[in-house]
């Protein structure tokens, strides 16, 4: 069912790609880990002799910091809803929810479309089923070689999660959690990889194929950007609208339920098993539709 020759050339073709997306994502883990892990908003003092000539000031003019902190549009309310956000939370929802989903999307933009709709609209297509390769054989190992990439991807900033937290003395290590959370971005990505393997398969031109792909990832990928800024813990802070919350529900990136993982309550499991389904599905369909095409060979 596994062409062994073109799986090889899937990986000589794709691994330096691979290597550079898996490298950037496991930087920006890491580098978030450390922020996270090593400061605290406890540690952050103002000394009273630095804001003393600035409290004269005010009192001259008949004013109070409160009376500063109004016309900044800071009350008394916001502060402390501010001071009580949860880095924690919101650290790990900017790497799960942003910064670790738009490398591997576009990794996976250019290779589903590397795999099958390009050596189409090349011609190598032509050459490689020329063979005694069948179609069949075709889909499944560049379906294959996609999935395997991205679990390999997800290990690796598993792992790097893992030995960061350990490398800065963290006080305490969720296992689980870390392996639930990086588990939600591989099924996110294997979600989204199974669409853009669909257009690949279903297109004879690399660019409709891009155009499909990458026009729905970066659709999800702005109203996750703006629904976050709905979400209770960005509003509850001030720094967000709740009438945003409604572009949360256009992306299939709000399935990996950080909130839910975070509260320990179970609701992020239905909607990892809609990422599988997905991703399933559209991998399938995606076979089909190669295997009963007409090829321009």
């Amino acid at each position: 069912m596994v062409s062994k020759p073109l799986m090889k050339q899937s990986i000589k073709a794709n691994w330096v790609l691979w290597l550079a997306t898996t490298i950037i994502v496991c930087i920006i883990i890491a580098i978030l880990k450390i922020v996270l892990t090593t400061s605290n908003a406890e540690n952050f003092t103002i000394s009273m002799d630095a804001l003393s000539p600035f409290i004269v000031a005010l009192m001259k003019q008949g004013l109070t910091i409160q009376d500063l902190l109004g016309t900044m549009g800071l009350s008394e309310n916001l502060l402390q809803n501010m001071q009580g956000v949860d880095m924690n939370l919101m650290i790990n929802n900017m790497f799960y929810n942003l910064a670790g989903v738009i490398v591997p999307m576009i990794y996976i933009v250019i290779v589903a479309n590397n795999l099958l709709a390009s050596q189409v609209d090349r011609g190598s297509m032509a050459f490689v089923l020329s063979t005694p390769t069948k179609r069949s054989s075709v889909v499944a190992t560049q379906s294959i070689y996609l999935i395997v990439s991205l679990a390999g991807m997800f290990i690796c900033t598993f792992l790097t999660d893992i030995f960061t937290s350990l490398a800065i003395g963290a006080s305490s290590i969720n296992y689980l959690q870390i392996f639930e959370l990086n588990l939600g971005l591989f099924l996110l990505m294997f979600a989204l990889s199974g669409i853009c393997f669909f257009f690949a398969s279903y297109f004879n031109l690399a660019k409709y194929s891009y155009a499909a792909g990458g026009g729905l990832m970066v659709i999800f990928y702005i109203n996750k950007v703006i629904g976050l800024f709905g979400d209770p813990s960005y509003t509850q802070a001030g720094m967000g609208v709740a009438a945003l919350k409604a572009f949360d529900y256009m992306t299939l990136i709000t399935l990996v339920n950080t909130n839910s993982i975070f509260a320990g309550t179970l609701d992020f499991i239905w909607m990892y098993a809609i990422l599988l389904v997905i991703g399933i599905a559209t991998y399938v369909a995606g076979a089909e539709v190669f295997k009963k095409k007409d090829l321009p060979l």
